[in-house]
């Protein structure tokens, strides 16, 4: 296909703020103390209350109707319904609602099936027009941080209801945009700087990637602020874009502070690529996209764990590049769903990219009332709407305090498709909680076809994007929710530890030595090796189950055998063992165990003294709740995902 080329170096611009009625972030208000939910998949039954609604008919609501003669009703009514606790009632109308109908206290809860044969009795009379029980309202899976209460958004796109079933826990969301800061309500894994250290001192484009060094590991959003004549006439403040968006998708919940994501148990990849005035090159926006997705780049090995959902909340005009669609179909090829911004314009989707690219899911914004926003772009390329705010209302999400470097964490409101994407995004993640086999295909069918509207203008409702999604099991033996499930679907997803072909991981079986050199040659990314064709140990002759594994695990010294020449392939390896393994494939680094042992059960001098604590210091295995650490008992596989696992994030 071709498609039209921008100039050599486009440049990218971030969606973000469109600008809000109100300036500035509003005070949020407080909510009220989060009530406990019932079991996933189960409907709860309805809590007693002590009130109960009653709406008179328009003829019936004159001056002489008291609210005595309403009260004594209701009175009447309940005590029928529920005579044994005929001397507790005491109605009294306490509240007119909106609507004009009275809200009568009835001093004692009573079950909601009494009250709804009261209602029933008073509805009987012409003169009431309705009546209903007062129902306790409860927070089901529900947040309790502070700002929950100003996220109109996770109401709209129904994220509490799809918390029940689903958070997103496991998953990885790419964060491909300004970097993120330092925020106490984001769980983050190692991200990548793909920023030039800086434009040339005669280029209009006035892009720095600020820190002055590059490409780098470090993914920290130094402020994206410019000075006047930089940016635009105006001087230009820092916007924590990236951090914003990174909150919308997947901020935690239940932690006491701040906002909650539609992902809230997901985790954040952040990919800087945009700088100064909010802007990188094309290029490298490129090559963020296909790290995030698992692909080695510019001297950067491939991410440990790649990002199963990408998010793109920048835009620049003109219909999908070469650059771009490649890396978007590439990511698409690994299996990284990748999510767009429809863009800020009031124009055809189709005309913007990384809207108009194939393989992604595009997304426009829409207001508090599920219509699309007046800014955001529109047409057939825009699969979805998704909150983005308009009028008085704004995203809410994590900042920081700063106007130019990052000073502290905050919270604050912006607008626009940047606002929407992260949303849809952080579906996607919870989608794949469910079920980690969807393809990008499926995802976005079951989101599109979930949601509400009509075409070309279909609003995100996660609650019934959860409902059509079954959860699956990774394995026939392992739930997704089970211990160290999220980490048997982490290393066979990395191609570490694979199953039977019966569909079984065998999570509690142990792994053997020869088994345990094949994990560690995959890990270290298969590299090429010619085992001898004379084996070095007389009881792995060629031909034998991983050969050649135990051979390069011998070479780089982290298997030995014994002194008899013997590998023993099928023997179990102990706790102890896996410590010295992962320690030496580690580098052996420079360590002083303490003198006194952290475990009742290991003694100084004991083999490994060393090489288990050090594990211990990592976060890797710290033992049992008893103070033991067991270090002859043997690894078991699912175990051995979890070692794998955290190694990888707190070590590698």
């Amino acid at each position: 296909m071709h498609r039209t080329r921008l100039t050599a170096a486009a440049l990218m611009s971030l969606l973000v703020l469109v600008p809000l009625a109100p300036a500035g972030a509003e005070e949020l208000p407080a909510p009220p103390g989060a009530a406990s939910s019932p079991t996933a998949g189960e409907a709860p039954d309805p809590r007693p209350t002590d009130r109960i609604i009653v709406k008179l008919a328009d003829d019936a609501a004159a001056p002489g109707t008291t609210d005595s003669a309403v009260a004594e009703s209701v009175d009447q009514a309940v005590t029928e319904e529920a005579p044994a606790q005929a001397g507790e009632i005491t109605a009294e109308v306490v509240e007119t609602t909106a609507d004009g109908a009275k809200v009568v206290e009835l001093g004692e809860a009573v079950e909601v099936a009494d009250l709804e044969a009261a209602a029933e009795e008073l509805e009987a009379d012409p003169a009431v027009e309705y009546a209903e029980a007062d129902m306790v309202v409860t927070a089901s899976a529900a947040a309790d941080d502070p700002s929950i209460a100003s996220l109109w958004n996770m109401t709209n796109v129904g994220a509490q209801a799809a918390w029940d079933r689903a958070t997103g826990a496991g998953q990885v969301i790419a964060v491909v945009d300004t970097g993120i800061v330092d925020h106490p309500d984001l769980n983050t894994v190692p991200g990548i700087d793909l920023i030039s250290t800086a434009s040339s001192a005669s280029s209009s484009v006035h892009m720095s990637s600020r820190d002055g060094n590059g490409w780098d590991r470090n993914p920290r959003d130094e402020g994206d602020w410019g000075r006047a004549g930089t940016c635009g006439a105006a001087e230009k403040t820092s916007s924590w874009h990236g951090t914003h968006v990174a909150g919308t998708a997947a901020a935690e919940a239940n932690n006491g502070i701040g906002v909650t994501g539609v992902a809230p148990q997901a985790r954040i990849m952040p990919v800087r690529v945009l700088g100064t005035c909010g802007s990188g090159y094309m290029s490298e926006v490129a090559l963020g996209i296909r790290w995030a997705s698992g692909e080695a780049v510019g001297g950067f090995a491939a991410p440990a764990e790649p990002a199963g959902v990408i998010n793109l909340s920048l835009n620049f005009p003109g219909v999908c590049t070469e650059t771009f669609q490649d890396a978007i179909t590439a990511a698409h090829r690994r299996g990284s769903v990748v999510v767009s911004a429809a863009g800020n314009y009031n124009v055809p989707a189709e005309t913007t990219s990384p809207a108009s690219c194939l393989d992604n899911i595009t997304v426009g914004a829409a207001g508090a009332d599920e219509q699309r926003a007046s800014y955001s772009n529109h047409g057939w390329a825009v699969d979805i709407l998704a909150p983005g705010g308009a009028g008085y209302h704004a995203v809410h999400s994590t900042v920081d305090r700063g106007s130019y470097g990052p000073v502290a964490a905050a919270y604050g409101g912006n607008q626009g498709t940047s606002m929407a994407a992260p949303h849809v995004a952080g579906a996607a993640a919870v989608l794949r909680e469910l079920d980690p086999s969807l393809s990008v295909h499926q995802i976005r069918n079951t989101l599109t076809g979930a949601a509400s509207g009509v075409a070309g203008a279909k609003h995100l409702d996660l609650a019934g994007a959860v409902a059509a999604t079954p959860r699956t099991r990774i394995f026939a033996d392992v739930d997704p929710g089970s211990q160290f499930g999220r980490e048997i679907h982490y290393t066979h997803r990395a191609g570490l530890l694979n199953g039977w072909s019966d569909g079984t991981f065998r999570p509690g079986l142990r792994i053997e030595r020869g088994a345990m050199a094949a994990v560690m040659y995959r890990e270290a990314g298969s590299p090429a090796y010619t085992a001898p064709a004379v084996s070095s140990f007389k009881d792995v002759p060629p031909g034998t189950p991983f050969y050649k594994e135990i051979h390069w695990a011998k070479s780089r010294g982290l298997l030995n055998g014994w002194n008899d020449a013997t590998f023993r392939p099928r023997n179990p390896i102990n706790r102890d063992a896996t410590a010295a393994l992962l320690y030496r494939a580690s580098g052996s680094p420079a360590y002083t165990a303490p003198a006194a042992s952290s475990f009742t059960d290991v003694r100084r001098g004991q083999q490994f003294y060393k090489e288990i604590h050090w594990l211990a210091g990592t976060g890797i295995s710290t033992g049992w709740s008893d103070g033991s650490f067991r270090a002859v008992a043997n690894t078991n596989r699912d175990a051995m995902s979890a070692f794998l696992f955290r190694w990888d994030w707190e070590v590698r």
